[in-house]
């Protein structure tokens, strides 16, 4: 009840510093006038999973939102390809997005791709994620049903891959009976993986805090290093059992040696600035016309060197005129 929050009933608790944040945040914006401005028969949702989000996005007819979402797309004729250049003839979201292919490819039409690049024989399955994949990590690329897969920058060469089940709870305890990791129980984690509590949080001993949150569970890789089955193998966790193929003994080896970062380290470590040039690119690349003629010559291949091509151009207007990254790259855009 607002009419019952007061500074002094604000601030009774603040003997730690997670209170005193509030309390200077408070103090900052306790005086400032807030308003909300919402769009005539437009809806507002809070949308607090992976799950919901796809639900909402994708409109599957099962989604809790479904009655509502049903009229808004009727309504105004919503597309579920924004930005995007695709030869997919399914009827996957994409947003921001270029997927090509010369073989047939299997992409549900439940799945949501946004801000990638994909080539070769992709597998795209149900209900999944993928998120910020490049032209190099997009060839051939497998998502599973069910699974999320971003691909973040921590630096110009160095990439990780986040994979997980859409229904993974991130903050619950490994030990609750509930909690899952791409939607196989952390037991059966470490028995194929033959890895121990201690392997995975390491410097966190209280199981009540040990989650997926902050596991170390997402080995980080160079740029130039060949992506293998160690960087997402975790997503066909549910469907291994011994004997493991020698393809699968390798990856998980190679990932137990790995250096894994948690979610939290991600959070800590990611370059939003890299992420948003990537954004940035595609955008550009989508809306620029030559695109479908280098698509006509020699598909993807020409994409990458055009891509190649560009970022050198930035980089040249960078270091001859005074400009920063953005404004270069919108001369680049005009040329093309």
């Amino acid at each position: 009840n607002d009419s019952d929050l007061t500074i002094q009933t604000f601030y009774k608790e603040s003997n730690n510093i997670y209170n005193r944040s509030l309390f200077k945040l408070w103090d900052v914006f306790n005086l400032t006038p807030l308003y909300t401005i919402v769009v005539y028969t437009g809806m507002f949702y809070h949308l607090g999973t992976t799950s919901e989000y796809l639900q909402l996005i994708t409109y599957q007819s099962d989604s809790k939102y479904d009655s509502k979402i049903y009229k808004l797309y009727n309504k105004h004729k919503l597309s579920n390809k924004i930005n995007s250049i695709s030869t997919l003839t399914s009827d996957t979201t994409i947003t921001n997005s270029l997927l090509y292919s010369n073989t047939s490819t299997n992409c549900s039409s439940s799945s949501y791709i946004e801000f990638s690049c994909l080539s070769g024989e992709y597998i795209i399955g149900h209900n999944s994620y993928t998120s910020h994949v490049d032209s190099y990590h997009g060839k051939d690329l497998i998502v599973n049903d069910n699974i999320m897969i971003q691909q973040v920058h921590l630096s110009t060469d160095i990439i990780v891959f986040i994979t997980l089940s859409v229904y993974d709870d991130i903050k619950l305890s490994f030990t609750h009976k509930n909690s899952t990791i791409c939607g196989a129980s952390w037991k059966h984690l470490f028995e194929i993986s033959q890895s121990t509590v201690s392997d995975i949080w390491p410097d966190i001993t209280d199981s009540t805090d040990q989650c997926i949150w902050n596991a170390k569970l997402f080995p980080a890789k160079s740029t130039n290093e060949p992506f293998t089955l160690t960087f997402t193998w975790l997503q066909h966790l549910t469907n291994l059992s011994y004997p493991l193929t020698n393809e699968y003994i390798v990856a998980i080896t190679d990932w137990i040696k790995s250096d894994r970062l948690s979610l939290l380290d991600i959070l800590n470590r990611s370059n939003a600035g890299l992420m948003y040039e990537w954004r940035l690119y595609l955008v550009y690349f989508l809306s620029t016309p030559q695109l479908s003629y280098y698509l006509t010559i020699s598909d993807i291949d020409s994409y990458n060197k055009m891509y190649i091509d560009v970022i050198k151009c930035v980089d040249m207007i960078i270091n001859i005129v005074n400009v920063d990254k953005n404004e270069a790259l919108a001369v680049v855009y005009c040329l093309l």
